[in-house]
């Protein structure tokens, strides 16, 4: 059974600032969308970015999450063991409507995560869990 634990002011400033920065990586255009943003945390306190990339060919994007971690290990972290990963949708950019989503890690992406420790997963607007 999955526990889940309410979340911390920490969380909720971490959530604040992917709303931020999720409308400056925000892109869509005829042949790629790239809207969902990611932060990852390690547990030496780095923090580290990513952004998906869909296209129109199944199965051959990249998941933010993924992406967060391609971006830790290019900094030469790729041994840290991870504490927490967000995942978010914001509604602003595409509709111009002020709320978001919070996306718990795709299969795949859990599978990479995992790799990387057994970090707090944001799974929504109030919740956290361990991966």
């Amino acid at each position: 059974m999955v526990k889940l634990v309410v979340l911390t002011k920490e969380d909720k400033n971490y959530i604040s600032k992917a709303r931020k920065l999720v409308k400056k990586t925000y892109l869509s255009n005829k042949e790629i969308i790239s809207d969902v943003f990611s932060i990852i945390i390690t547990e030496s306190g780095n923090e580290f970015h990513g952004v998906d990339i869909e296209n129109l060919l199944p199965g051959s994007g990249v998941c933010a999450e993924t992406s967060a971690l391609s971006n830790m290990i290019l900094a030469g972290k790729g041994n840290s063991k991870l504490k927490m990963v967000l995942a978010l949708y914001d509604y602003r950019p595409k509709y111009n409507k002020d709320d978001y989503q919070v996306l718990p890690p795709c299969k795949k992406c859990r599978h990479n995560l995992k790799k990387f420790g057994n970090p707090w997963i944001i799974v929504s607007k109030t919740k956290k869990t361990k991966l």
